[in-house]
């Protein structure tokens, strides 16, 4: 395997084109000295703005779709730990991401509904009054901090424990991208009721927060799996340690959250 010149990314050494951002990428032959002297970062230097443009699609393209097929990969094997990723690769940090701002948006959607409905019922006085100030915007974004901090710490905790046992040397990065992996279905899940949500919010509102429900167990379950030893007794007193650790910060951010 070589490594493209354009997008970074790894394809066959007897490629001619790279299957990802549709680049040249020929190599000429050269001497051991031009070797020595020539250097590896590449300028692309596009002769119109249109190709600029292409390119620009065709690497974010190639990026999104590696991605994508990382994902899938992860719902089938959710537990395999891929290697040749990268250390520094963002797939952990965006996949909880993404979970934290569907979950927390599918939530806000149907409170939000949810309080709209109850509004109107008490204004024909069905339902007594209520003085609730509902702010969607701030609600979002609680709630977005709160399920990202809620998955991050248990991929960090884990982590810990992980470095501690494992004879592997690998980055908290691509621990955090194989953690988050093994959530991945749970992201598909909850992009699903976050259309859901925008369709029926009132009808689907308790299905929804269900799932949101099942997608925080998700990520314990993840935890108490990749939690690393042998020895089963030192495995189960480890989760009731890490676990008692993760609701106790848990407990002191979401507290903050409501005072702010």
């Amino acid at each position: 395997m070589k490594q493209c010149y354009f997008c970074n990314q790894s394809i066959p050494m007897d490629a001619k084109k790279c299957p990802m951002c549709g680049m040249d990428v020929t190599e000429e032959q050269s001497t051991t000295s031009e070797i020595e002297n020539q250097t590896y970062n590449i300028n692309f230097n596009p002769v119109s703005r249109k190709e600029e443009k292409r390119f620009n699609f065709l690497k974010s393209f190639s990026t999104f779709s590696q991605y994508l097929h990382y994902l899938t990969r992860k719902v089938t094997h959710p537990q395999e730990m891929d290697f040749s990723l990268s250390g520094s690769s963002l797939y952990g940090y965006l996949t909880i991401l993404l979970s934290a701002l569907l979950a927390a948006g599918t939530a806000t959607r149907v409170a939000a509904t949810w309080d709209q409905t109850y509004q109107t019922l008490a204004s024909i006085s069905i339902l007594p009054v209520v003085s609730f100030s509902f702010n969607a915007i701030e609600w979002f974004m609680k709630l977005s901090l709160f399920f990202f901090v809620y998955a991050y710490l248990y991929g960090f905790i884990s982590f810990i424990f992980q470095k501690n046992q494992s004879e592997e040397e690998y980055s908290f990065a691509f621990w955090l991208t194989h953690f988050g992996g093994m959530n991945a279905l749970s992201l598909f899940v909850l992009g699903g009721c976050f259309i859901l949500s925008l369709i029926a919010p009132l009808a689907l509102g308790i299905p929804a927060l269900i799932f949101i429900f099942l997608y925080l167990m998700s990520y314990t379950l993840s935890f108490a799996l990749s939690l690393g030893g042998t020895n089963i007794n030192k495995r189960y007193y480890q989760g009731i340690i890490a676990s008692s650790i993760h609701f106790l910060l848990l407990l002191a951010f979401g507290y903050l959250l409501v005072k702010i």
